[in-house]
């Protein structure tokens, strides 16, 4: 635990303004609230000769976050980037659409399943989000176990199991949002160790950010990524979760639960920049420039943390969601433009 995290002032000087053009063209309105997908296992959408836009749309709509961060991909690689994130909308929306029936997500993350074995065997499928994802692993030959992983990952997720203990949050985390950011240094041509050590670091704090953030959405669906030793230790209550605290009591049990979270992504989000700003020798050469722009979501993930700490530490507060995307698009501009998270 680290006791300076509810204290600590994270300020940033800013030496130079980008220029007002660029930030014109960053001024993109946030969509409406998006709606579930039906359910189905057949493809549904435009015709498949668009996928490609296919997937920006799909990305745009439920994970808004990704979107904006696929906008600074470059060209070459932004076809791959939002094939590869329509795919995680795609396995995540699983849970959600058949919340309560185990059986048909566990049937969709067959067909899946079935769907990723066939494009390694240079089978192209119909499906829009299939056939985008199809043409990356062809064109940036994405290596096909973190594909699997991520899938294995969100099956396990169906059964609505509350982790026991914080690794093995860190480990759901891990084969989630890291196995997608090493997928997105591939399709940005990245290869280098020490930006896969950083992607493993900076996953798992956004993995852990990002259920803090849905905490009262997962607890009202019947789920729980906060790890019931650290419930228990702090004996904070569900109905807690679900209704709020009802004494001063309880909302500190609370806040202290959080805060025990919170402080293993902001743990990892230090270890990925100070393996940034040092890299170690390495036969693979410098750290590539790319680097950088597939761990973008780290971004998002700091300004989260930063509200968190700023609210005492209480992931209830709808205030913590974002209501406006302009300075998260102008954060995310300036972290690509100087090459730091």
């Amino acid at each position: 635990m680290l006791p300076f995290l509810r204290t600590a002032c994270f300020n940033r000087t800013v030496r130079r303004h980008p220029p007002l053009a660029l930030l014109k063209s960053l001024m993109i309105t946030s969509p409406a609230r998006p709606r579930l997908a039906a359910f189905s296992t057949k493809s549904s959408g435009p015709d498949p000769a668009n996928h490609g836009q296919y997937c920006v749309e799909l990305v745009k709509q439920h994970d808004f976050d990704a979107y904006l961060c696929g906008l600074l991909v470059p060209r070459s690689s932004r076809r791959a980037y939002f094939a590869l994130r329509a795919f995680n909308v795609e396995t995540a929306l699983i849970k959600d659409v058949a919340r309560g029936n185990a059986l048909p997500g566990q049937m969709r993350m067959q067909w899946w399943r079935e769907v990723i074995s066939g494009i390694y065997q240079g089978k192209s499928p119909a499906h829009p989000v299939a056939r985008a994802l199809c043409e990356a692993v062809q064109a940036h030959n994405l290596t096909r176990r973190w594909l699997d992983r991520l899938l294995e990952a969100r099956e396990g997720d169906l059964g609505n199991i509350q982790p026991t203990r914080m690794e093995e949050l860190e480990d759901y985390a891990e084969n989630t949002a890291s196995s997608l950011l090493y997928l997105t240094l591939e399709a940005l041509h990245v290869r280098h160790p020490t930006a896969d050590h950083a992607a493993s670091h900076v996953g798992r704090a956004t993995g852990i950010a990002t259920v803090l953030r849905a905490t009262k959405f997962h607890a009202s669906h019947q789920s729980l990524y906060v790890p019931l030793e650290i419930q228990r230790e702090f004996k904070v209550n569900v109905n807690d979760i679900l209704r709020g605290p009802e004494s001063p009591e309880a909302a500190q049990a609370l806040s202290d639960m959080f805060f025990e979270v919170a402080t293993q992504a902001h743990l990892h989000m230090e270890h990925a920049r100070e393996m940034l700003a040092s890299p170690p020798p390495s036969s693979s050469g410098p750290l590539p420039r790319n680097t950088i722009t597939a761990l973008l979501p780290a971004v998002r993930t700091t300004m989260y943390l930063k509200a968190l700490q700023k609210n005492g530490f209480n992931a209830l507060d709808q205030d913590l969601l974002p209501r406006s995307h302009l300075e998260f698009q102008l954060r995310l501009w300036w972290a690509n433009w100087r090459g730091k998270i």
